[in-house]
This record gives structure tokens, sequence and C-alpha cells, in this order.
């Protein structure tokens, strides 16, 4: 990108809109409302890669987008990570189609591409250090032409920038992508995680010490039974944190005593 990029100068006088607006998204919540309506497309997320092979959701435009990333982040698989792993765009005008073609079996055993739509993934990098990745969404088979393709891939660039400047350390690890930490640096009071993401976190913690197991474990578990009940792990998590259930040792789901 550079400093003549309509689309990115653009999608920064947004942003900076945005600060003086107490009430709107914030992070990266804002970051892909701000796609969509630069974009020709409904919804968009966010997804950055953590290493040891973990996917965190980082934002949405919507609660939709937030299932639909939360899905492959559940999963492990989808354009998301396709295009993480390739650094390269993944377009798919119709995710449906794809998915009873017998694209990414997962996805399309949790009802995933029932909603349909296409799915537009562009990655998030800057030279060697590769961040994640932008999911765009459209709630029927589309196509992206070719401006706006363009203009995707400069939306991209920006957001890595901005991305990378919010974390306080962009450590690379072993298995690729950063560690993010803190709530960003330089970025004003606007940024912040997204509150699903926390809830998926502070869940996993409460199955750990529920079960007797380490994080990662636990993590897995809770995957498992958002897949294999069709939930969102978003909305699992939130019950969770709520003690509206809990993990028992025995493998059953119990229900919990709820929060007054």
């Amino acid at each position: 990108m550079t400093e003549m990029d309509p689309v990115g100068v653009r999608f920064m006088a947004e942003v900076r809109r945005a600060e003086a607006e107490p009430d709107g998204p914030r992070g990266a919540n804002l970051l892909t409302t701000i796609c969509t309506r630069l974009l020709p497309v409904g919804r968009a997320a966010i997804m950055v890669f953590t290493g040891d092979r973990a996917w965190e959701m980082l934002g949405a435009s919507d609660p939709i987008a937030c299932d639909w990333a939360q899905a492959q982040v559940a999963a492990g698989e989808g354009p998301g990570p396709q295009s993480y792993r390739t650094d390269a765009p993944v377009l798919v005008p119709d995710f449906g189609a794809a998915l009873a073609g017998g694209k990414w079996p997962l996805l399309a055993a949790s009802g995933f591409g029932a909603r349909g739509g296409g799915v537009f993934v562009f990655p998030l990098h800057q030279g060697a250090i590769r961040v994640g990745t932008l999911d765009l969404y459209t709630d029927r088979p589309a196509l992206l032409d070719r401006e706006s393709f363009a203009a995707a891939v400069q939306i991209a660039d920006v957001i890595t920038v901005v991305l990378l400047a919010a974390v306080r350390a962009a450590q690379p690890v072993p298995s690729g992508g950063i560690r993010l930490s803190g709530n960003g640096n330089g970025l004003g009071p606007w940024w912040e995680v997204a509150a699903s993401t926390r809830e998926i976190h502070q869940a996993t913690g409460m199955v750990a010490v529920q079960l007797g197991v380490d994080i990662a474990t636990a993590y897995a578990r809770l995957v498992a039974h958002a897949m294999t009940e069709g939930h969102p792990i978003g909305q699992l998590a939130a019950d969770i944190v709520s003690r509206r259930i809990r993990f028992e040792p025995d493998g059953t789901i119990e229900p919990g005593r709820a929060r007054p």
C-alpha cells in the first residue's frame, strides 16, 4: 500500500472519524464495520493466527459474521485458514455449493454453509510477518469484480499495519503468526479485543478447572462440543461463563448454577 491508495486513505479517515464517536464499535469490530461500508459485502471478520495451530476471531461486524468466523476457528479449517496457509486470497462465490462439493468437511458437518452466500478471504501480511486473515461475506452468492478485489487487497494491507501497531511486541512464533498482547499501542482508546474472544478464553479456563486438564485439552473439548451440537462456540462460551452449563469429568455436560 502507498499513501496514494485512495481506498486506504478513506479507510483510515473512517477510523479517525470513529475515534470521536464514543458509542460506536471498537477495535477489530470497528475495522470490520468499515469494511462493510467501503466494499460490496454485507459482513466482515478478522481472524488471527496465534501459533500452535490456534486461531482466534479478533473482531466482526455483526453476530452472524462472528458465528461464521468462530465456526472456522472451531473447525480449524475453511477459507480463512486456507488463505493464511497459502498466503493468497481465497475467493468462494458460492460457499454452500463449495461445501456440498466436498470442501472443508468439518464445516459442512457443522451446518456452517446453510446460510449460503459468498466468502472472500484476504491474507493479512507484511513482508515475512503473517498475522491472519480478513474474511468478507455476502448473504447471497456473488462475485468480486476487479475494482472491488483491488480495494479489498488495499484494505487488508491497511488492517495489517493497524494490527501490527496494536501489538506491544509482534513476536514470531515457531509455527508462524504473531502473539497479540495488551489492548493496543498508540491506537487511542478505541482499541479493544472483541468481547466474544474474551469469553472464549474465560470459558476455556473454566472448563480446564472443571475437568482438571490443561488449557489445550479444555479448548479441544469446548470446540468438540460446539461442533457436535451445531452451536457457535461463542454461544457455548457465554453459557459456560454465565454458569448455565458446566463440563463434568465423566464426559457429561450438566446444567450449572446460573448467576442471579
